[in-house]
């Protein structure tokens, strides 16, 4: 909960300096997030990307007319699947195929800069970066016919990464709407195990964005 307590701090920190800087807007983003892993682990398991959905809520603050600062909470769904093959006596003609699933649940709290390009009409380009700080809510292992093993005790709480994307962003009167594609890393090994191979969080977002 420190570490909760300390983010929540920065972040009303930074929106606290921002507030008189610009026009404040208010939104909810939701998409589709394609999950795997990427690290040692990954390299020898081969995992395949894994489809999730991404959504929730964020504050921005104009700092210039091209110039953004946003914090976003979103519910992501992360984590793998994994093909198997169910073999019979002999092991070199497989009689099935199903994949397996490691669903990992996250609320991400990204802290983006946009940079907002010169465009055509309503419609203009935008690049976005920042750091994320995830928090694990629950991690499943998903196999067919067996039942689900609940690997939350085995997560790290915390998952410090970056996120970085484009994106368009169209003005319709006193909303603004914004298609994005985005992808966010994170920095160390998900897992709070000893002497494990280290598998890191990844993932390729699109989303729609409204906010007023």
């Amino acid at each position: 909960m420190s570490t909760m307590a300390a983010l929540a701090a920065c972040a009303a920190v930074l929106l606290a300096r921002t507030a008189f800087a610009g026009t404040w807007h208010a939104g909810a983003r939701g998409g589709i997030n394609l999950a795997s892993f990427r690290g040692q682990l990954a390299d020898v398991s081969h995992p395949e990307w894994l489809a999730g959905g991404i959504g929730g809520g964020f504050v921005e603050a104009d700092l210039a007319p091209s110039l953004g600062v946003a914090v976003e909470v979103l519910y992501v769904r992360k984590g793998a699947s994994y093909p198997v093959d169910v073999v019979g006596v002999d092991p070199s003609q497989p009689i099935g195929h199903f994949d397996a699933h490691l669903v990992l649940e996250y609320v991400d709290v990204p802290l983006l800069m946009r940079v907002v390009l010169p465009g055509r009409g309503p419609v203009s380009p935008y690049v976005v970066a920042g750091p994320t700080f995830g928090f694990a809510l629950r991690g499943t292992f998903e196999t067919w016919r067996s039942p689900n093993e609940n690997l939350s005790d085995k997560l790290k709480r915390l998952d410090v990464g970056a996120t970085a994307g484009v994106g368009l962003r169209v003005a319709a009167g006193d909303a603004r709407v914004d298609v994005e594609g985005r992808y966010a890393t994170g920095f160390t090994d998900l897992w709070n195990l000893s002497n494990n191979l280290d598998s890191v969080n990844q993932g390729f977002a699109i989303t729609l964005a409204v906010s007023r």
